[in-house]
């Protein structure tokens, strides 16, 4: 039976998307049943909680899609030397080293985000779903329910570019807000029924209070990138010019030869 049972939950934890690798062999038909019971269960609480943060929190995780790291990475590797690689013979002729330096690094670097935090939060009447919450759902059996309740939101103003709300700074944002990225505007909020309407302000300031922690981590991270920046391109302007310098010595010495 137990044999039999642990088949049945093995099958049903693959349709579910789980896998018991160390179950098949290396463990006891009990062991394993039990570990395969607890997984199921889990598993089931963590994607019931999933979905209620879902149907309440406005918008998707932030500070985690992308890695900063990466990015910065590809300006200072890729980028700097492509835009070096695209000066002319004729540009060191016609600038100084710190021109073309402030040039190169212009395109690698970039500008933390300018957020606004002084809008006051909107609040407007909405039926909130509170399907399969046992605090709600009492004689529903699972069935649809909605109540009336409050959707509040936060409109954040921001001046740069909108892909650094999804790039996870280093040291990463541990419990990452959510909100929703618009052209120029980062909306957060929540939906809560009316008997649950004194959590909102409580959840907005610590919204509020993460982005502002996971924006400061980022402008740490840009700025030392940022300062980086033109000593590489000095570098490599140098070497340039110094190879350009050999050249001309060394056309000019044929010339005299002939």
């Amino acid at each position: 039976m137990v044999a039999a049972a642990g088949r049945a939950l093995t099958a049903a934890g693959r349709a579910a998307g789980i896998c018991w690798p160390k179950c098949a062999g290396s463990r006891s038909p009990s062991t394993a049943l039990y570990f395969l019971i607890k997984d199921v269960v889990m598993l089931s609480i963590e994607r019931l909680f999933d979905g209620m943060a879902t149907m309440a929190v406005i918008g998707n995780v932030l500070f985690f899609r992308m890695d900063l790291r990466d990015t910065l990475r590809r300006l200072a590797n890729d980028v700097l030397y492509q835009e070096f690689n695209r000066l002319q013979d004729g540009d060191f002729a016609k600038h100084t080293d710190e021109k073309l330096v402030e040039q190169l690094v212009a395109k690698a670097s970039m500008t933390p985000l300018e957020v606004a935090f002084d809008k006051a939060p909107k609040v407007e009447g909405t039926t909130v779903d509170v399907t399969g919450r046992p605090d709600y759902d009492m004689g529903f059996g699972g069935r649809p329910l909605r109540i009336n309740g409050f959707r509040v939101t936060k409109a954040i103003p921001f001046k740069g570019n909108h892909q650094l709300w999804d790039m996870k700074p280093n040291p990463r944002c541990m419990n990452s807000p959510r909100g929703e990225i618009r052209a120029q505007e980062l909306v957060i909020g929540k939906e809560v029924p009316e008997a649950e309407a004194d959590q909102v302000k409580q959840y907005i300031d610590e919204v509020v209070e993460k982005i502002r922690e996971c924006l400061g981590y980022q402008e740490a991270q840009l700025q030392q990138h940022n300062n980086s920046l033109p000593d590489l391109a000095l570098r490599l302007v140098q070497q340039r010019r110094v190879s350009l310098a050999n050249a001309a010595a060394l056309q000019k010495r044929l010339s005299v030869e002939e």
